[in-house]
């Protein structure tokens, strides 16, 4: 498994950050620089991403085409070694029937799969690097890193087995309530027991933050893959992540609807 270096300090101190004005470079900018030192960075690529997501809403809910990543935009996030001249991009959307605390509750669950065992074969957390999720959900630490390992069922690509680098941040914004952002890592590709699909790395970077009283969405896919034997866009592969992200977003909803008998229709 190629070496995933999260602990990189580039910059100290607080200072004034440009980031990009367009939609599809600024997921894009966020995955770049989310390991600066401070929120500076992920603040500025908050204050204008999240307008511009609910301005456009719908469309981005349906799949919106972003900038690729480069191999040394990959490198500046934390990967050492990235072989790459460029990861196709994706982006879509989605709103929850619940607030951002609730939200992140199942999302860093240890126990995934026995929560969602519909599309979850296997989920184990194997190593926290930085916090831990009960500090990260009380707050008392702005920060939790951690690797996964997960066997998901795919369908017809049957299961796909993946190990992700993955580290979630509050953000504290000049105006407005915190949200939290998150990154994932794959480097070392998506393994399916089926020939179908190759992916050979896989990277994200969500948004989750306070949309009225739930929260809302907004999650990157870049996608290094190629389909065995037909011919598909390059980005099929990340179209797929896309709608994958849905169908877990709903998932997610349905589980806190019975845990917590509490359901609020988004406005």
């Amino acid at each position: 498994m190629r070496r995933v270096a999260f602990g990189l300090l580039f910059l100290n101190g607080c200072k004034v950050v440009d980031a990009p004005e367009d939609l599809e470079a600024l997921m894009v900018f966020g995955f770049e620089n989310y390991n600066r030192n401070g929120d500076d960075y992920l603040a500025a690529m908050g204050d204008n991403l999240l307008p511009q997501v609910d301005d456009q809403y719908d469309a981005i809910a349906e799949g919106y085409r972003i900038d690729s990543l480069t191999q040394e935009q990959i490198e500046a996030a934390g990967v050492e070694g990235a072989d790459v001249t460029e990861v196709f991009g994706a982006m879509g959307a989605l709103t929850y029937r619940h607030p951002v605390n609730d939200i992140l509750g199942p999302i860093l669950a240890p126990n995934r799969a026995e929560l969602f065992p519909e599309n979850l074969v296997e989920y184990t957390v194997l190593e926290e690097f930085e916090g831990d999720r009960d500090c990260f959900a009380a707050r008392t630490c702005d920060r939790y890193d951690f690797t996964f390992e997960e066997v998901a069922n795919v369908g017809l690509l049957g299961n796909s087995t993946r190990t992700v680098q993955t580290s979630i941040r509050w953000v504290y914004p000049t105006v407005g309530e915190p949200y939290a952002v998150s990154i994932g890592l794959c480097p070392d590709g998506i393994g399916f027991n089926t020939n179908i699909l190759v992916v050979h790395q896989q990277y994200n970077l969500s948004v989750v933050y306070p949309y009225g009283d739930v929260a809302r969405r907004v999650e990157a896919f870049w996608v290094d893959a190629e389909v065995i034997g037909m011919d598909v866009p390059d980005h099929y592969a990340v179209d797929q992540a896309v709608g994958a992200m849905a169908a877990q977003g709903e998932r997610i909803d349905d589980y806190l609807d019975e845990a917590t008998g509490v359901s609020t229709e988004p406005q």
